[in-house]
């Protein structure tokens, strides 16, 4: 328990750090600091949503982003502050964890 806790606050940390160059440009995390409690709490509402069916990695950050820009427009800032980048669509659909880990390495 303690070391997932420590893993925790770990991953935490590197997210933050990855953040932290956008900490200053409102404008990229859509007029909120980033709250990775939010993004978890976004997450387990639509894995726990009986009307999302096939809930997969794609698919949620498509949900994830609709729902940040739909805020946006209404309220004038978004939901969580996450940073959303377009990526080709053929590559998005064959993004895997193991790419995700070698781009984070390069940076």
């Amino acid at each position: 328990m303690l070391f997932e806790k420590e893993h925790d606050m770990y991953l935490k940390s590197a997210i933050m750090s990855k953040y932290a160059r956008f900490i200053h440009n409102p404008e990229a995390t859509g007029g909120k600091i980033l709250s990775l409690d939010v993004v978890v709490d976004m997450i387990h509402y639509y894995a726990n949503s009986p009307m999302v069916k096939n809930l997969f990695r794609v698919k949620l950050m498509k949900m994830l982003w609709y729902a940040d820009a739909f805020s946006y427009k209404c309220r004038g800032c978004a939901i969580s502050g996450l940073v959303y980048r377009a990526l080709p669509i053929k590559y998005t659909k064959t993004l895997h964890a193991s790419d995700m880990n070698k781009r984070l390495r390069k940076k």
